[in-house]
Formats: structure tokens, sequence, C-alpha cells
């Protein structure tokens, strides 16, 4: 089996396996679309779980439960058409914060998911049938679920069924009455005396985009003075590799690529790979060692993602660089779509 922070217990999988079965035999995509979304709160922590039954279209049988503000909004972001391209619709997919509850061919499954269905006494004939559940997290591979999330997912599954055979008389019933306010499912009452409720909610805010702090000085030691400053305007960005890696331990992840390049040259002045989960300062001293590398300072610097300049916000100030939020750049969009070309081709090796 793999390995889990909390590994669920066989009672626990009994039911999520039971309710999954269940979900798929209601099969309540034939009257919910995809875009229809509704909320169900997570008894352990009070978070809301974004539901979206998927299996309109019919490619893609299952319930997608987006997790939190910050899981809403990546979905939101899906819909809205912001993604104009494939690597935009990759960037979105690998930014997923979700629980999935899927139906799949039995090859799709891997030996862990198989072992499970072994130990349950479970058996399943046909495409788009066999039960599989994974955790998307941004950076990371999709991955298995651990304790706190297959209870959670069992509660949306049983919670989303309800919903879906009142939507079925009522098709108004999770309509928003406003563009930020859900239907959820909550829950009231204390210990075991809890009980499921309808209300209608806004999510959360979404929190403020952490800057990070550092020794400025520290890292800029012995070489302020012989920096030049130039009229350059450098294009930087970062981007997830659609080549996943695995360490001897752990789960696969996306890197991280950290690209600058100047605008006026088309030069590449940096490229770097880094993980997920330490990427704020690794960024940092990604642009610092370009500044040392080239003894230049640009007179702009151009991103399209506010958190970006919000990192080197104190390295701006010292210089007297000039930050500039776009919406595409003219020349790092290029330089993205060849690096993706090349992975296509298997012209990159990790």
């Amino acid at each position: 089996m793999a390995d889990f922070i909390s590994a669920p217990s066989l009672e626990e999988w009994k039911r999520l396996y039971a309710s999954a079965i269940e979900f798929k035999r209601m099969a309540p995509w034939k009257w919910i679309a995809d875009t229809e979304i509704f909320g169900v709160q997570n008894p352990l922590d009070g978070e809301i779980g974004y539901c979206c039954v998927l299996g309109n279209a019919e490619e893609f049988f299952g319930l997608a439960v987006y997790l939190g503000t910050k899981g809403l909004a990546g979905y939101l972001d899906l819909l809205s058409g912001k993604a104009n391209s494939k690597i935009d619709v990759f960037e979105i997919l690998v930014s997923k914060l979700c629980l999935v509850a899927s139906f799949e061919s039995k090859s799709m499954l891997t030996k862990e998911d198989l072992a499970v269905i072994k130990k349950l006494g479970l058996s399943f004939k046909g495409r788009y049938v066999w039960p599989q559940f994974r955790f998307y997290e941004p950076g990371y591979f999709p991955w298995y679920l651990n304790q706190e999330q297959v209870i959670f997912l069992t509660h949306c599954l049983n919670q989303a069924m309800e919903v879906a055979l009142r939507v079925r008389e009522d098709p108004d019933l999770i309509v928003p009455k406003s563009s930020d306010v859900y239907f959820v499912r909550a829950l009231t009452g204390q210990g075991n005396d809890l009980v499921w409720s309808d209300t209608r909610q806004k999510p959360q805010e979404l929190k403020e985009i952490v800057k990070v702090s550092y020794d400025l000085a520290a890292r800029l030691k012995g070489i302020e003075t012989s920096l030049s400053r130039t009229d350059m305007k450098w294009e930087i960005d970062t981007f997830f590799m659609p080549m996943p890696v695995k360490e001897k331990k752990g789960r696969p992840y996306y890197p991280l690529v950290f690209l600058c390049i100047d605008k006026t040259s088309d030069f590449i002045v940096g490229v770097h790979l880094a993980h997920r989960a330490r990427y704020e300062m690794d960024f940092v001293d990604f642009f610092v060692d370009i500044i040392k590398e080239h003894k230049i300072l640009p007179r702009r610097i151009l991103a399209k993602k506010q958190e970006l300049i919000n990192f080197l916000e104190p390295l701006l100030e010292r210089f007297s660089i000039e930050p500039e939020i776009v919406t595409k750049f003219t020349v790092l969009d290029k330089a993205q779509r060849a690096i993706f070309q090349e992975i296509a081709k298997g012209g990159i090796q990790s």
C-alpha cells in the first residue's frame, strides 16, 4: 500500500466505495451540469468543499470537490475562458486544489487502488465503472487520499446525492441568488446531534499574498558597487514544467520553472528549476544570482503575477527598478511554448 500521513481504515474505505457505487448508480450527471456548483461543509474543520458533478459531456464521470475559496477560484478560472492555449489549460489544471471521485477503466487504476478494492471484496466489469479517488494539489501529481480526505469525500458524495435528487424535482435549488452566493449543505448542532441543513453562503475572502522577508544586504554583499544600470526590460515568470519528477521517497511533483528574458534582445537572462514547496525564497535567490552573474540591473521588470513583484519588492526598491504587471509577454510566452513543444517531442530530459 502507498504511504499515507494518516491511513484510512478498511471501514472508512468501505463507506467511501459504497457511496461512490451508489453515486454511479444514480448517475446525477444526466440532469446536472458541471457548471452547477454547490457546497458541502467539512465536519472536521468547517471548510467548504465546492462540488461539481462531472459527466454531463459524457467524457469523464464523477464528482470534483474544490477545497475552500482557493480551490473554487481555480475552478472558476477554468470556466471563465482565461485559458487561451493548451499551456494555460495545463497551468490551471496543475494548480487545482480538489478531491476527485471518478469512474475509470481498470487499466487506469494503480496497484494501490486495486489492493483496496481486493481487500473490500469488490469487483467491477466494464469501462468507466472502477472507482478511483485522488487529491489534486498545486504543483503535485494527483495522489492518494489520507484518512481525513476519505471521510470528507464520503460526506460530499452522500450530500451530492441528496442535492441531486432534490435538483431533479426543483432545478432552481442550487442556482446562485447572486454571482458570489452559493447553495451550501452546512452542519448545525453539536456532538452526536449534528444535522445537515441548507444555507446560502459567500466564499471566504482569499488571503492576501504573503511577502517573504530576507536579508537583502547579505545577499548583495560585495557586488552593489559593481552593478551597471541598463535600459533593459526583463520579462520574468514562473510556470510548471509538464513533466512530473519522482524523487526516491514522496509524491511526484511538477518542477517550477523560473525564466527571465530581456524583452529587447530576446536574450535568456536566466532559467532555473525549483520545487513548489520552497519556491518563494528560491525565486528571490534566482533573481539575485542572475544580477550577480551578469553584473547588470534592468530598468524595468515585467510580470504577470503580482506575487512575483511582491517577492522582489525590497530589491526593486533598493535599485529603483520599475515593476509592471502585464497580461501577456512579448518574448517569454514564445519561449515557454518552445519549451513545451520540446518536451512533447521528447527533446528535454529531466
